[in-house]
């Protein structure tokens, strides 16, 4: 029977099982951080505890926010258990009540309003580290770079050098102050988050893009090729890859770009997102007038 526990932050989460709450734990660290292992610490979770809500509503915006459509198997199943049965239980907590709309207006294809419950959340619960890392990426898919730096600057105060996820939400807010136009700020707070915890995948894209504003694609690639075992195999390691791509793009190392491609982005890089780098890098080349030859049909 489900029953009130806390996770390691130390918020109520409705589940009938330690175990699966453990496992829920392991992989909000994953999620938070971009680390592939969300995906089997959550999947195990979820078939510890069936009605555990949280587990469907990571899962669920996790595929959601890779552009996957609600009829895939992979976020049919979660929206169906939000809707068909673990919605309904009575004992659920407000903000557990809370995530499952989010969720569901996601999957209906209402992103705005859904970011609007998990901000609300985060008034509430600002240490809720899923509904920030969700919302951190429905205001990125939305373009609204103001309104989540302003939503992590609220946010920040709650959090210490002292949390092991600090790093990972100090690069989050470091990467919008570099889309609103505080490119020193940012690259200062991304070098803070990397001085904390090296693994920190946002610090590192945060400052490829101050970097790439300052158009200096030499540091780039010195930047990312001396720290790339610290980066190459987080969720972000192939648009990592792809930033690489386009500094030495830069500097005509076209030998070198087609190199990246074919070991990273043509094959390892998987979704949706990892479609648009491979397509962009080879439309680049294109433009440029280098001949990326048959490398399209190999992936499409």
């Amino acid at each position: 029977m489900a029953g009130q526990r806390r996770d390691y932050i130390g918020l109520l989460v409705t589940s009938s099982s330690d175990e699966a709450v453990e496992l829920f734990n392991e992989a909000l660290r994953a999620f938070v951080s971009f680390n592939e292992s969300m995906i089997p610490y959550a999947t195990k979770a979820s078939e510890l505890d069936s009605s555990f809500v949280l587990v469907h509503c990571m899962l669920a915006a996790y595929w959601l926010s890779d552009l996957q459509p609600p009829t895939d198997a992979r976020v049919a199943s979660h929206l169906e258990a939000l809707k068909n049965g673990a919605s309904h239980q009575l004992h659920l907590t407000e903000r557990e009540k809370a995530h499952v709309r989010a969720v569901l207006y996601y999957g209906s294809g209402d992103l705005p309003k859904a970011a609007e419950e998990w901000t609300a959340i985060l008034i509430k619960n600002p240490k809720d580290v899923l509904a920030l890392r969700i919302v951190f990426r429905a205001h990125f898919a939305l373009g609204q770079f103001e309104r989540i730096r302003d939503v992590l600057s609220r946010l920040l105060p709650w959090w210490s050098c002292h949390d092991d996820l600090y790093p990972h939400i100090l690069a989050y807010y470091a990467y919008t102050l570099e889309e609103t136009n505080q490119r020193d700020r940012a690259e200062e707070l991304a070098r803070k988050a990397l001085d904390l915890q090296k693994k920190t995948p946002w610090a590192y894209h945060a400052l490829s893009h101050v970097i790439e504003e300052e158009k200096d694609a030499e540091s780039g690639v010195e930047f990312l090729t001396s720290s790339r075992e610290n980066w190459k195999d987080s969720l972000y390691g192939g648009h990592l890859t792809w930033h690489l791509a386009l500094y030495h793009l830069d500097l005509g190392n076209i030998e070198t770009v087609l190199a990246e491609y074919d070991s990273v982005l043509c094959d390892k890089v998987g979704g949706f997102l990892g479609l648009v780098d491979a397509a962009s890098l080879l439309w680049r080349l294109s433009v440029m007038g280098k001949d990326p030859g048959r490398r399209g049909g190999r992936r499409w």
